[in-house]
């Protein structure tokens, strides 16, 4: 079999060209560089505990400061920050939320607890420096295999960029400490 070398060097360049234009870097705006800058020292540790009926063995606890609600929840969180590996505001329907990220571990055990746990509430502490608050408690209504959490957390905005900043920090710093 013989190839052409002037229709192998036409491959070759077009392979080359197209290498070179896909390698080009997105620019952050300078909102987001000023941002990361300002938040870069920031820590938010998480934990996801789940929520069960008022009268079962756990601590109950308070969320939402405006219209607070009583839950149940288990003392031991089934997800942490180990887990996370992003930390998004997204906009939504009522204002803002948070979209967490899970790794493949992560990701398996909130499949199985929403899978096994229908009607409950996922309760989710945040702990920054030395204060410690529960950003919010959404319900488990269906099966959630996609990895992602959303939920609108009992903060302002301002606290909310915060917040995703320290998880974005220590989601960082957890894949740099795992890689080997």
């Amino acid at each position: 079999m013989k190839i052409c070398l002037s229709r192998f060097n036409i491959i070759l360049l077009l392979l080359c060209c197209s290498a070179f234009t896909a390698c080009q870097t997105t620019k952050q705006n300078p909102e987001e560089t000023a941002l990361r800058k300002k938040y870069k020292n920031e820590k938010t540790l998480l934990q996801l505990h789940l929520g069960g009926a008022a009268n079962s063995s756990g601590r109950s606890i308070e969320i939402y400061r405006q219209k607070p609600i009583y839950v149940s929840v288990d003392p031991i969180p089934f997800l942490d920050w180990r887990n996370i590996t992003d930390g998004r505001l997204v906009e939504d329907q009522s204002g803002f939320a948070i979209q967490l990220q899970f790794d493949a571990h992560g990701t398996f055990v909130l499949d199985t607890l929403t899978t096994a746990n229908r009607g409950k509430p996922i309760a989710i502490l945040a702990i920054t420096g030395t204060e410690q608050r529960w950003l919010g408690a959404p319900l488990i209504h269906q099966r959630n295999a996609s990895g992602f959490l959303t939920f609108t957390p009992d903060a302002t905005r301002e606290e909310t960029e915060r917040m995703i900043y320290g998880i974005r920090n220590v989601a960082e710093r957890v894949r740099k400490q795992t890689q080997f």
